[in-house]
């Protein structure tokens, strides 16, 4: 597989930071990293600066991960037409993608974190219906009660292993539209894919009928 890459990205070697990180993958993971995917070998975090991922690789060095020019290093700092020979990058998807250097760059992992819609009341009050069709599980919550003076509900969508949670922003009655705001547990990060392609499939469903981006 191929991890999708924009601007400024970090690229880590999976087996690296299970090894040599506190915590391995899971606590890495669990720093709340911004745009942070993974494939079968390889970790992407990505940012808008290179001088943010050059901190990140930086960081990753004072852990024991290796960053340097060389073949054997851990950490790459990577962009479009800017990364060392143990990785390639080319079309997957029609979108950019990186993977590591001979392995089939199969299917792409996307860098999506979630979606945030404006969604009709009457669309919103359907949820359950609408998502049906892509045989989603939909669960509602109210928020812990120090979160609803900034949102007044927690939707769960659910489907296989595929899990994303959004909160609802907005008047909790009425008629007036609200704003969903779905985003996946990075905590989650063995199911990244399922995560991904799920919450992209929520989206698609949602702007099909009538939600807009926000």
């Amino acid at each position: 597989m191929a991890v999708e890459i924009e601007f400024a990205n970090v690229i880590i070697r999976k087996l690296a930071i299970e090894a040599k990180y506190p915590g391995g993958l899971d606590g890495f993971a669990e720093s709340d990293l911004p745009n942070y995917i993974e494939d079968d070998n390889l970790v992407r975090v990505g940012f808008m600066s290179t001088g943010e991922a050059l901190n990140l690789a930086g960081h990753l060095s004072q852990h024991g991960l290796t960053f340097n020019e060389t073949a054997q290093s851990d950490v790459a700092v990577v962009q479009v037409d800017s990364f060392p020979d143990w990785l390639t990058i080319g079309t997957v998807d029609n979108s950019i993608g990186c993977w590591l250097i001979g392995t089939d760059p199969g299917s792409l992992i996307k860098g999506t974190n979630g979606f945030l819609l404006r969604c009709p009341r009457d669309l919103f009050d359907r949820l359950e219906l609408v998502l049906e069709s892509i045989s989603a599980e939909v669960e509602r919550s109210e928020p812990p009660n120090e979160d609803r003076k900034e949102f007044f509900q927690v939707v769960h969508f659910s489907r296989g292993n595929a899990s994303i949670s959004a909160i609802v922003i907005g008047e909790k009655s009425g008629n007036s539209s609200v704003g969903l705001w779905g985003r996946r547990d990075l905590t989650r990060r063995q199911h990244c894919a399922d995560d991904i392609q799920f919450a992209e499939t929520i989206e698609k469903v949602l702007l099909a009928n009538g939600a807009e981006i926000r």
